[in-house]
């Protein structure tokens, strides 16, 4: 029931990126001027958000098709979406799905750590890591100090 819910949750959440991205390209502000609703907005910004969160779901979904390949389906019954994976990654053979098991796995962690980045840098400008040696120093000295 688990594996089911998790295909859920991600073919969900694809719906809702292929949604929205039709939104927002059908409202793209450069078209319809102040009328857009996205008048105003960043829209590299958003469309690299929606690419990220496509890319977190589908490096999940890849490295779980593998994954049913290289180490069989135990604990994957209903995961209906990652079944669909393994069916396509199947003909490369179990040698060939270790190896995306493990490269899936580290793209699915570089994946969320990327995205991690870039949030990061969109909610914290004023974060300049160029002063981090600096602020470093400065609590030394407070910690010597006391």
């Amino acid at each position: 029931m688990r594996a089911f819910m998790e295909d859920l949750f991600a073919v969900l959440v694809l719906v809702g990126i292929l949604m929205f991205a039709i939104i927002r390209w059908r409202n793209n502000p450069t078209k319809g001027g102040r009328d857009s609703r996205f008048f105003g907005s960043h829209t590299s910004g958003a469309w690299l958000v929606l690419f990220m969160i496509f890319m977190v779901v589908a490096t999940l979904v890849f490295y779980r098709g593998a994954k049913i390949n290289a180490e069989g389906p135990e604990g994957m019954d209903g995961a209906f979406a990652s079944h669909a994976m393994a069916a396509v990654l199947e003909p490369l053979g179990e040698t060939a799905n270790e190896w995306m098991l493990t490269l899936g796995l580290w793209a699915h962690v570089a994946v969320i750590l990327g995205f991690l980045l870039i949030v990061l840098h969109s909610k914290l400008p004023l974060l300049n890591l160029r002063h981090l040696p600096q602020l470093l120093k400065h609590m030394a000295a407070k910690l010597k100090a006391s």
